[in-house]
C-alpha cells in the first residue's frame, strides 16, 4: 500500500478544498492511503513515513503564503529524500498561473519535484478580511464569489502523482 501525505496551507479554504478533491481522487486507487494535513499540524514522522509528499499553498498578491517556503526550507533534507509533488491555488490562468507556480517554491524543490500543478482557485468575498477583500476588488477586480478550482487540473495532477508513485 502506498502512503501519500498532502500538506497544505490555506487562508480561506480554497487550497483545503483543492487538497481534499485531490485526496479523493488519489484514494480511488485501493492501494493508496492519503493523509491530509494542514502545514501547521504536520508531524515529522508523517513526512518520513510517506511514499509521496504533496505540498500546496495559495497565492495572495502574487506570492505564495509565507508558511509554505518556510515549511519547505525547514524540511529540506526530508523533502530531498522523498518523492514530492507541488501545487498552487490561484485565480490566474495560463501563462500567469505557470509564472506563479514557477515563483512559488524554492528552485531546489522545483527541480526535485516529480509533478507540479496549478489547480485553480476560489474566493468567497464574505470570508475575507478587509485588506484581502480590498486587494481582491482593486487588484484582481473580483466583485463576486468565484470558484475556479479546475477538476480537470486536479484529475491531471492526480494522474501525474500516481505515475510518481510507480517510479
Amino acid at each position: 500500500m502506498c502512503s501519500v501525505l498532502i500538506v497544505y496551507a490555506s487562508r480561506y479554504g480554497a487550497t483545503a478544498t483543492a487538497a481534499g478533491r485531490l485526496a479523493n481522487l488519489l484514494e480511488e486507487n485501493q492501494d493508496t492511503r492519503v493523509l491530509l494535513s494542514e502545514m501547521a499540524h504536520v508531524e515529522p514522522a508523517q513526512l518520513q513515513a510517506a511514499d509521496l509528499i504533496v505540498i500546496g499553498g495559495p497565492i495572495y498578491a502574487g506570492r505564495i503564503v509565507a508558511d509554505v517556503p518556510r515549511f519547505c526550507d525547514s524540511q529540506r533534507e526530508t523533502l530531498l529524500r522523498s518523492r514530492v509533488g507541488l501545487f498552487i491555488s490561484c485565480l490566474y490562468e495560463g501563462d500567469q498561473a505557470r509564472t506563479q507556480l514557477g515563483m512559488a517554491y524554492p528552485q531546489w524543490l522545483q527541480q526535485h519535484a516529480c509533478a507540479q500543478a496549478d489547480l485553480g482557485g476560489a474566493v468567497k468575498l464574505r470570508r475575507l478580511k478587509f485588506v484581502d477583500r480590498f486587494l481582491m476588488h482593486s487588484v484582481a477586480k473580483v466583485r463576486e464569489d468565484v470558484d475556479r478550482i479546475r477538476m480537470d487540473a486536479v484529475s491531471g495532477f492526480a494522474a501525474e502523482l500516481r505515475a510518481c508513485l510507480e517510479r
